[in-house]
C-alpha cells in the first residue's frame, strides 16, 4: 500500500507543476503579485526544511561522530548555518549591485546558438530546440 500512496503523491505533485502553465496567459501585473507571494512560500519552505529538518540531523550525526562529550558538533553546525546566511546576503547584495533600470536600444538583433549550429534567425525559426532549453532538461532529468 505505502509504494501506491507514495507513486500518487509523486503524480500529485507532478500534476501541481503544470500550475506554471496558467500563469504563462495571466495578465503580467496578475502575475507580478502572484509571483511575489509564490516566491515568499517557496523561500519559507526551504528555510523551513533546512532549520527543522536538516540542522537537527545535523547535529544528531555529528554529536554520533564526537561522543566524547564536548559541545563542538551544536557549535560547528550553528556557525555552518550563520556563515550560509552570510554568503547568501552578500551574495545578494552583490546581484543588486548590476542591477539597472537603463532601457536599450529596440534595435538589438539577438541570436542564439541552437543544436543544430544554425543561428541564422533561429529565433524566428521555431523549430530548433534552444542550447538553453536542451541543459536544462538536462538538469532537470538528472535531479
Amino acid at each position: 500500500m505505502e509504494p501506491l500512496l507514495g507513486f500518487l503523491m509523486i503524480f500529485f505533485i507532478g500534476l501541481l507543476s503544470l500550475i506554471g502553465l496558467f500563469m504563462i496567459s495571466m495578465k503580467e501585473r496578475t502575475l507580478d503579485r502572484i509571483l511575489f507571494i509564490l516566491i515568499a512560500f517557496a523561500t519559507g519552505t526551504i528555510l523551513a526544511s533546512a532549520l527543522f529538518d536538516l540542522v537537527p540531523e545535523s547535529i544528531h550525526h555529528l554529536e554520533e561522530l564526537n561522543a566524547g562529550g564536548s559541545n563542538i558538533a551544536l557549535s560547528l553546525v550553528f556557525t555552518f548555518v550563520i556563515i550560509g546566511f552570510v554568503v547568501f546576503f552578500i551574495i545578494e547584495r552583490f546581484i543588486y549591485w548590476f542591477h539597472g533600470h537603463a532601457h536599450e536600444k529596440e534595435d538589438k538583433y539577438v541570436c542564439y546558438e541552437t543544436i543544430t549550429g544554425d543561428n541564422d534567425l533561429a529565433i524566428n525559426k521555431g523549430r530548433n530546440i534552444k542550447s538553453f532549453a536542451l541543459l536544462n532538461l538536462i538538469g532537470d532529468g538528472l535531479h
